[in-house]
C-alpha cells in the first residue's frame, strides 16, 4: 500500500513540475508585457510633456517659464524611469529590453 502511495506522489509531484514548466513562460511573458507597459507610459508622458512645452512656447505672451520647468522635470523622471525598466528587465531575463519604435 505504502509502494502505490508512494508512486501516486511521484506522479503528482511529476504532474505538478510539469505544469509548473507550462506556466512559466506564460508568466514570463505577463512579467514582460508588464515592463513594456510600463516603458510605454513613461514614453506617453514624455509626449505629452513635449507638447505641452511646445504650446507655451508658441504663445509668448503667455509663456510660463514654470510650465517648461515643470514639464521638463516630468521628462527628466520619465526618462529615469525608462532606464531602470530596462534595467530590471535585464536583471530579471538576462538581456537587453528590445523596444519598438512605431
Amino acid at each position: 500500500m505504502s509502494e502505490t502511495t508512494g508512486l501516486f506522489d511521484k506522479l503528482y509531484s511529476a504532474g505538478k513540475a510539469v505544469y509548473d514548466e507550462i506556466k512559466k513562460p506564460v508568466i514570463k511573458n505577463k512579467i514582460a508585457r508588464k515592463l513594456a507597459a510600463a516603458y510605454d507610459d513613461a514614453t506617453l508622458k514624455i509626449g505629452e510633456a513635449e507638447l505641452k512645452m511646445q504650446k507655451n512656447r508658441e504663445d509668448f505672451e503667455k509663456y510660463d517659464v514654470n510650465v517648461i520647468l515643470e514639464q521638463q522635470g516630468i521628462i527628466d523622471t520619465a526618462l529615469g524611469l525608462q532606464e531602470r525598466i530596462k534595467v530590471e528587465y535585464k536583471t530579471l531575463f538576462g538581456k537587453e529590453m528590445v523596444i519598438e519604435k512605431v
